[in-house]
């Protein structure tokens, strides 16, 4: 039997942290840690909430607004419009 959902079409949001991390191996200022380097210095402060945020600001539907010109989707008092 043939598949008969519509396809999906996959969206890459990008979420660059150079403001955030300064020069920082994940920005790609230095070599990528390999796998036997120490959790404590491959930690990203806030990768999790960053990550959480953006995906639910985009599934909200006010992502388009939001990604286009985040200053101007944002008000004084800091709330997505």
């Amino acid at each position: 039997m043939p598949n008969t959902r519509p396809e999906k079409v996959l969206t890459v949001l990008e979420e660059p942290l150079r403001d955030i991390y300064d020069p920082h191996w994940s920005t790609g200022a230095d070599d990528v840690p390999d796998a036997g380097t120490p959790d404590e210095a491959v930690y990203l402060p806030g990768r999790n909430v960053l990550l959480t945020v953006k995906a639910s600001v985009f599934r909200s539907g006010t992502a388009p607004r939001c990604f286009e010109s985040p200053a101007r989707s944002i008000s004084a008092t800091g709330t997505v419009w």
